[in-house]
């Protein structure tokens, strides 16, 4: 059975999520433009990805890969999550300012919102109840998981995942509309491509599980029917995202994988499960995964499970998604991970088998919908929404109110008009290759093309750039570096040790290196035409 909302409840309900949304986000709201978690390695990158999209999608569209870090490597965006849906987000915001925090924090806040909006789709697809889906749009868009998570922008960008699954539903159990359904199921597997990888390779594993459900109760002409529109979305969705995957298979054939040992350190355990960032919930242990559901959806879901003999297809199928990502979320020592791990190489890149929690997440909160809508007390059901709200909120969120540095060197970087790319020194080792996330930020400011570098794998030419440099000859190596393209170097001095600091003045010396900018303890040099 199908439950249709009118255009205006569906306006009317995502104003309402956008409205929970600056309450659970508080103080977000209170300063947009400067209120960040940029104080991380990740959430650094993920704001220089989402500038460098803005800017590569109307300048050089085609070469969207190949971004400024990591030089001479190519197509380095690769090396971690796209976020070009979150580029198409933020694009009307970047129409008004190019403030990386407020273009960053309008992505986190609409995530929000579309999460809550997707789910409480879905859940009033499978219940026909306002209410309960309301509630499962709560429990699912702001999950204490979310805000342990606020640097990561693409583990905020989860609404593909629900309205996927709603469009495949409607595709398949629908007698018209079927190419508008399909077409949308395509855009939003796209729309999840473009969001988050995890999230991507998560719904393909589970649509399998999705379309068995819908295809049980159809008689074989229908089935037939709706494999062949199933066919046609999933041919747009491949076509579409073909082009972007090419990179990732580059660097997957290159050594850009994952090892399960790796992975088996980013597992979740009973204690991720049990572990809230909850207001209310500081009884329970602390985790960098949080994946406690809350108390009311815990007793909602199991409610739902005692009514199984009403819904057997519906319930067991948000049950059998719940304990695939569950087994996910273990990771490989318990088999499922490691066997996925073998047989489909998407999974290869994945560090953290901990995030598939997303899909327990999802399927308790549909179930907590389910069995709400099995409660007739309005006083009861009102009550359990409140509560399963509340324990959601984890406000105030821990959020800086200063950005990131930007010291006034950069500002003759910008000015520079010779093309060639810079490196800035120190140049840390792979092992502490994190240090490199603010140079990447700065990178939004100069656009100039850096050596330096930060993402989710240490591309061969850093790590042998980095030894050259570092550790061994430094006036020796400026030749290479010349030859590679790299044209001024950044020095630190502040950061760098007495060494370096008196190979630089001996290259000077010898007029290998020209003091072009002094800043303070910031010095930019023109690496000099070498015979």
């Amino acid at each position: 059975m199908q439950h249709h909302l009118k255009r205006n409840e569906i306006i009317i309900t995502f104003l309402f999520f956008i409205v929970a949304t600056a309450i659970y986000t508080f103080p977000l709201i209170t300063a947009p433009h400067l209120a960040n978690r940029l104080d991380s390695p990740d959430g650094l990158l993920n704001s220089w990805i989402l500038s460098w999209n803005l800017h590569q999608i109307t300048e050089d569209p085609l070469n969207l890969f190949d971004t400024n870090i990591f030089f001479p490597e190519e197509n380095t965006l690769a090396y971690s999550e796209n976020l070009i849906t979150a580029a198409l987000l933020a694009a009307p915001i970047a129409t008004i300012t190019d403030n990386p925090i407020a273009l960053f924090n309008s992505v986190l806040f609409f995530g929000f919102a579309l999460t809550g909006i997707s789910t409480f789709i879905l859940a009033f697809d499978l219940t026909g109840d306002r209410l309960a889906s309301i509630t499962a749009g709560i429990l699912f868009a702001f999950a204490p998981f979310r805000f342990a998570h606020i640097p990561h922008l693409q583990l905020q960008l989860a609404f593909g995942i629900p309205l996927s699954l709603f469009f495949l539903r409607r595709l398949i159990r629908s007698s018209e509309n079927h190419f508008c359904y399909a077409l949308c199921l395509a855009l939003t597997g796209i729309a999840t491509f473009g969001s988050s990888l995890y999230y991507f390779i998560y719904l393909t594993t589970i649509t399998p599980i999705a379309v068995l459900s819908e295809l049980f109760h159809l008689s074989r002409k229908k089935r037939l029917q709706a494999a062949a529109w199933l066919t046609a979305s999933f041919c747009i969705m491949g076509a579409a995202i073909a082009p972007l995957t090419i990179p990732y298979l580059e660097k997957a054939n290159s050594g850009s994988v994952r090892s399960l040992t790796a992975a088996s350190q980013f597992s979740a355990s009973w204690t991720e499960y049990l572990s809230s960032f909850s207001i209310f919930h500081g009884f329970l242990p602390k985790a960098n995964e949080p994946l406690f559901p809350g108390f009311v959806a815990v007793s909602l879901s199991l409610f739902a499970l005692s009514k199984i003999m009403r819904n057997t297809t519906r319930v067991w199928t948000w049950v059998l998604i719940g304990v695939i990502g569950f087994w996910l979320s273990l990771g490989p020592s318990y088999g499922l991970f490691s066997f996925l791990y073998s047989h489909l190489p998407p999974y290869q890149a994945l560090r953290v088998p901990s995030r598939a929690g997303v899909l327990v997440l999802l399927a308790v909160a549909i179930l907590t919908a389910i069995g709400l809508s099995q409660l007739h007390r309005r006083w009861l059901r009102i009550s359990l929404l409140f509560v399963a709200a509340l324990e959601c909120l984890a406000i105030p969120l821990p959020m800086n109110f200063n950005p990131p540095t930007y010291p006034d060197i950069y500002k003759d970087v910008e000015k520079l008009d010779t093309p060639g790319a810079m490196v800035e020194l120190p140049l840390p080792p792979a092992s502490r290759f994190q240090e490199n996330a603010i140079y990447v930020y700065r990178s939004i400011y100069h656009r100039r093309q850096i050596v330096n570098g930060y993402s989710g794998f240490v591309p061969p030419k850093y790590r042998y750039i980095q030894r050259r440099l570092m550790q061994r000859n430094f006036i020796g190596s400026l030749s290479m570096l010349e030859n590679e393209g790299v044209r001024f170097i950044l020095a630190h001095e502040a950061r760098l040790g007495p060494r370096m600091v008196r190979q630089i003045k001996q290259a000077q010396e010898q007029k290998m290196l020209k003091l072009i900018s002094s800043k303070g303890e910031d010095h930019l040099y023109v690496v000099q035409a070498i015979e």
